[in-house]
């Protein structure tokens, strides 16, 4: 038997809202009979071949959406023996140095880290107080 591609099934029918039971046994009866006969159709056609060869992989698709974000937690113990006991107390700390300032209107030639230089405004017309930082090898004004 050949396999038919064309259908007695009507979409329009039965029509609605005025469908009746009848109309829509009629429908059914014409749907059991094309599904038979496909059926019949598809088991006399032979046996089925062997399964082709797996494809290629398809390339990887979009990154979807970040999901939503879950709940908070639930709050901890608070205070409750979180703190450790405290330690001892430190060595005593060296004697503070000597503070190197520098007066003049120019910097000093070789400045150590920390030293200050007040800029007496001879060469500029105005009166700075600047510190020696080594690490960015170069003056900080504190005044």
């Amino acid at each position: 038997m050949a396999l038919s591609t064309t259908s007695n099934i009507n979409p329009a029918y039965p029509e609605s809202p005025n469908a009746t039971t009848l109309s829509v046994q009629q429908q059914f009866a014409t749907y059991r009979t094309e599904y038979t006969a496909l059926t019949t159709a598809l088991n006399a056609s032979g046996a089925q071949g062997p399964q082709g060869a797996t494809g290629t992989q398809g390339p990887q698709g979009a990154v979807g959406a970040p999901g939503v974000q879950g709940p908070q937690g639930a709050a901890g113990a608070n205070g409750v023996a979180t703190q450790g006991p405290q330690g001892p107390q430190g060595a005593a700390g060296a004697g503070g140095g000597a503070v190197v300032v520098y007066y003049g209107g120019a910097p000093p030639p070789s400045p150590v880290h920390g030293q200050l230089w007040m800029n007496d405004g001879s060469v500029t017309g105005t009166w700075v107080l600047s510190f020696w930082d080594s690490d960015e090898g170069e003056w900080w004004g504190v005044l």
